[in-house]
């Protein structure tokens, strides 16, 4: 997939930011029926770690970055269960290193990983959008503590759709 333009993130954040809650269970639908293990993966993934309000950023969030990536060329595949499988293991093991790195080392991981995304703007979208909540009076941010779960299991959606 080619990666998803800057254009294309504010775009969809933006349009999806201004729908009418009418709106929003037509799209539910097209994302049930277009990619069912991504969206049972945002109901149920931490569903013991995360509280309400998490839980819906990391649906809400979920969605925003499907419909990002439905922008792309070509449309992403159907994801199976064993690819989201394959990336939560994966992603749990740079998780593990990056909880043996000493501060300094892990912020160039995070830069390493920045820097060699293959969807850098979907990315820093996901990044800003967890901490730009947080200044959001409407919005409830995620606990401190949380963020890194909610960006853990965004970043795993992301690349599950970036085939």
């Amino acid at each position: 997939m080619q990666p998803i333009s800057e254009e294309i993130v504010e775009r969809t954040w933006k349009k999806l930011a201004a729908m009418p809650s009418d709106d929003i269970p037509k799209l539910l639908e097209k994302m049930e029926k277009e990619q069912p293990e991504i969206m049972a993966f945002l109901m149920a993934i931490d569903h013991d770690v995360l509280n309400q309000d998490e839980r819906e950023l990391l649906f809400y969030l979920g969605m925003v970055v499907w419909q990002m990536m439905r922008e792309g060329t070509p449309r992403p595949k159907r994801v199976s269960a064993e690819r989201l499988d394959e990336l939560v293991v994966s992603t749990a093991k740079i998780v593990e290193s990056f909880m043996t790195e000493s501060a300094g080392d892990f912020m160039a991981v995070m830069a390493r990983m920045f820097k060699d995304h293959h969807q850098i703007n979907v990315l820093r979208y996901i990044v800003e959008a967890l901490f730009e909540l947080e200044a959001d009076a409407e919005h409830t941010a995620a606990r401190e503590e949380m963020k890194g779960v909610v960006f853990k299991n965004l970043k795993i959606v992301l690349e599950a759709l970036d085939q």
